[in-house]
């Protein structure tokens, strides 16, 4: 098992990702996969995941063997690269976390926030924050994360704040 960054010219790894967004996409908008993407248009589908993973924001990949297995994406939020909340400019922010279903409660989630925490430390980043729009507050807590029971009104979830012990 390993994390990679998305290679977004890695035209193999984003056909491998596809799937998975899609099921994530599915997920959390409660709709069938063929009313978002339309399967009759992979080239179509291909250039919107790149667009979409090229917005500025970075992206981690848990990969075993040939498989991905999940995913994070984050970003540092900044005028030019905007988290989902208002008032964070400056904290890192986990913009979506995805483990596909046969891999859930495995502590994969938990190995993507950390390797991402730990690239925010070596970037002198002190604050992190999220909008958890899946009810995954169990997950959140057990990484020391504090609900800050603000809703994000555009996201519709909840926000989560943790502050990094970064060594001087």
């Amino acid at each position: 098992m390993k994390i990679v960054n998305l290679d977004l010219k890695n035209t193999k790894q984003l056909n491998k990702l596809m799937p998975l967004y899609f099921n994530y996409e599915s997920e959390l908008t409660k709709l069938k996969i063929e009313e978002i993407f339309d399967q009759e248009k992979p080239e179509e589908n291909e250039l919107y995941l790149i667009d979409y993973f090229s917005r500025g924001i970075n992206t981690l990949l848990l990969i075993d063997e040939a498989d991905i297995l999940g995913f994070i994406s984050y970003n540092i939020d900044s005028d030019d690269v905007p988290g989902y909340a208002n008032g964070y400019k400056g904290f890192g922010h986990i913009a979506e976390i995805y483990i596909d279903k046969i891999y859930r409660n495995k502590g994969y989630a938990k190995k993507l926030v950390q390797s991402v925490e730990l690239i925010f430390e070596k970037s002198k980043i002190n604050d992190i924050y999220l909008v958890d729009i899946n009810q995954n507050e169990n997950l959140w807590k057990s990484l020391n994360y504090i609900n800050t029971g603000i809703i994000e009104p555009k996201e519709n979830g909840i926000i989560f704040t943790k502050k990094l012990k970064i060594s001087k």
